[in-house]
C-alpha cells in the first residue's frame, strides 16, 4: 500500500517585531506551537497569533537570536 503523505502547513513567523526578521517554516498540521501559553496545532493557528520561541541574547548587542 502507498505511504500516506501528512498534511502540511506553511507558516511565516516574524521575529523581532515590525521590521524584524521572518522565518518561513513547513510543518505537519498537528505540529504544536506555544501560543499565549497554550499548545496549539499548526493547522489551527491564525494570522496574528503570538508564537513563543526560545532564544539566546547576543552578548554584544542584546538582540534575541532564536533557535530554529
Amino acid at each position: 500500500t502507498p505511504k500516506q503523505q501528512p498534511n502540511v502547513v506553511k507558516l511565516i513567523i516574524g521575529v523581532g517585531g515590525k521590521g524584524g526578521n521572518y522565518k518561513k517554516i513547513t510543518v505537519t498540521e498537528e505540529h504544536p506551537f506555544l501560543i499565549d501559553n497554550k499548545w496549539i496545532e499548526a493547522g489551527k493557528t491564525k494570522i496574528g497569533d503570538n508564537v513563543s520561541y526560545f532564544a539566546n541574547e547576543c552578548k554584544h548587542c542584546k538582540k534575541l537570536i532564536p533557535f530554529y
